[in-house]
């Protein structure tokens, strides 16, 4: 996991907010072993925001605006389904930022 950014907690259980979050979950669903009628549903029991961040529509859809980036379900995914359908892509500043 060299390549997802530590991430330090602001508090119990409270995460950054995505706006300062180093990267966003990108899910590729033609991998996606929860897509269609699949069964796995992985990342929704690990994400520690997943109720505010993913919504399922024919498998895992993430809301950019609100992942964390914190590469819980990359690391998960890729464990249950080598090599895994998510990836931590980094989130792009805007220009000015």
């Amino acid at each position: 996991l060299a390549r997802i950014p530590k991430m330090t907690r602001s508090g119990p259980g409270n995460f950054p907010p995505a706006t300062e979050a180093p990267g966003i979950a990108e899910v590729d669903l033609a991998f996606c072993l929860g897509s269609g009628d699949g069964a796995c549903r992985a990342c929704l029991s690990c994400c520690p925001v997943a109720e505010d961040v993913i919504v399922w529509e024919e498998g895992p859809k993430i809301d950019a605006l609100r992942c964390t980036g914190c590469g819980v379900c990359e690391s998960l995914c890729g464990t249950v389904n080598p090599p895994g359908a998510i990836l931590v892509m980094p989130r792009l500043q805007e220009a000015g930022t």
